[in-house]
């Protein structure tokens, strides 16, 4: 999966490429803490390509949807998880878009848990 251009990502999600500031993770505490409350009982996570870095595509699941490694942007936790965008074309019930574009899985809905892997 292509990640996509720095500045662009940066220039999303409201910081200077050049800056030490990171606000990606208040954003992932947000999405962790909105998945206790979702009605399928799994976590709605942050899954947009333009909020991670160091994507690796690493298999299936079990659903066939592609998995991957990465880590968000300014984080140096290592996840394995879903792309929303793939998510989109096969499950678009289970994206949750917010305001400002950014894509969201209730993994729930596929039957799937995100995964901390390092």
């Amino acid at each position: 999966m292509k990640t996509p251009p720095d500045d662009s990502r940066h220039q999303l999600l409201g910081i200077s490429p050049n800056s030490n500031r990171h606000f990606i993770v208040p954003l992932i505490l947000i999405a962790f803490i909105a998945a206790g409350g979702n009605h399928t009982g799994g976590a709605v996570a942050l899954s947009d390509t333009r909020t991670k870095t160091d994507i690796v595509p690493v298999g299936a699941a079990t659903n066939g949807q592609p998995l991957y490694q990465y880590r968000y942007i300014g984080s140096e936790i290592v996840f394995e998880g879903v792309m929303a965008q793939d998510v989109l074309q096969h499950s678009p019930e289970a994206v949750i878009t917010l305001p400002e574009g950014i894509m969201m899985v209730d993994y729930g809905m596929l039957g799937l848990r995100l995964r901390v892997v390092g």
